[in-house]
């Protein structure tokens, strides 16, 4: 993967930070277009899998990403996903971590559908998730609260 570098430097010292160079094209030409910036959103939050997490769900290695819970009412919920499943693939692709999973999920757009391949309580299954946009920060506090 090919990182972009951007420099912060409207503060004393200069902030980098890495920018996928797909994103930052992708963005940057919507924006100026003055076409909304829309991404996929599925409702869970996830967490790397440790080795200990791995042992314990009975999983070969820490890979993928661990539903830590999910929005009330949001696709991943509607879908079937449930906290303590562990995502292994999207899309047929091996998920490596939790920030995998949220950069495949990101990339895509409101209504489109992502396949998820996950581990739940000894067995690998499959469902589909049809991704909506981000809802406001202030509807997704009162929905988890």
């Amino acid at each position: 993967m090919r990182y972009l570098h951007v420099k912060d430097l409207a503060i004393s010292e200069a902030v980098a930070s890495a920018i996928p160079a797909e994103t930052a094209r992708s963005v940057s030409g919507r924006l100026i277009a003055r076409r909304p910036i829309e991404r996929g959103y599925m409702g869970a939050a996830l967490q790397d899998i440790s080795a200990d997490a791995a042992a314990a769900l009975g999983l070969p290695e820490a890979r993928g990403a661990l539903v830590a819970s999910v929005t009330p009412g949001g696709p991943a919920t509607v879908a079937g996903l449930k906290p303590g499943d562990a995502i292994l693939k999207v899309d047929g692709r091996d998920a490596e971590n939790a920030e995998a999973v949220t950069r495949a999920v990101t990339r895509k757009r409101p209504g489109d559908t992502i396949t998820l391949e996950f581990f739940r309580r000894g067995r690998r299954l499959n469902l589909e998730v049809i991704l909506v946009a981000r809802p406001p920060e202030d509807l997704l506090q009162r929905l988890t609260e």
